[in-house]
């Protein structure tokens, strides 16, 4: 019998897949990783991503996830409907609700496969970051790092609570007249 050669898939749960939304009405619907079938609850999520594949998949899925955003966000520019200025931000909260929510087990194959998804994702938007940060070098050497750091610990500090007593506050007094 001749030596044959035996073909073996590294791909495994054929059922769980991404896949684009054409028909939806709002463009960022469209994404095959915003949506709600993944996630535990029934809410939108913009990281809609099954976590299987462990982190190598991951990695791999992160970075063309990445590339889809990146894409479509050049597509849509001018689009009312994109969340284009939104669309990191509401990524990022939604892994750290599926890890709040999910709360992979240690060493889970869950827990590698999303992080592994955040680490390729990030990888590509580094590199996007390294690649605008030469051009932009001249506002970049405007800014000051002790101003920066002023910055950000003015941030740690920030009281939002009372933030929020004054925003309503100051709507009474603009209710009234008196702002």
């Amino acid at each position: 019998m001749a030596n044959q050669s035996k073909v073996v898939s590294i791909t495994r749960k054929p059922g769980n897949k991404l896949s684009f939304r054409p028909k939806k009405k709002a463009s960022f619907r469209h994404l095959p990783f915003v949506g709600n079938e993944h996630t535990p609850e029934d809410t939108i999520s913009y990281w809609n991503i099954p976590a299987s594949g462990g982190y190598f998949g991951g990695n791999k899925t992160g970075e063309a996830v990445a590339f889809m955003l990146l894409k479509h966000l050049r597509e849509n520019l001018n689009n009312p409907d994109s969340l284009n200025d939104a669309y990191l931000g509401l990524m990022i909260l939604d892994w750290n609700k599926r890890m709040m929510a999910e709360a992979p087990q240690p060493d889970s194959e869950e827990l590698d496969s999303l992080r592994g998804q955040m680490v390729g994702f990030i990888n590509i938007i580094s590199k996007l970051l390294l690649a605008f940060a030469i051009p932009l070098y001249h506002e970049l050497d405007k800014k000051d790092y002790k101003e920066l750091l002023k910055q950000a610990n003015q941030g740690i500090a920030f009281d939002e609570e009372d933030y929020y007593k004054y925003l309503d506050l100051k709507e009474q007094f603009e209710e009234i007249g008196m702002a």
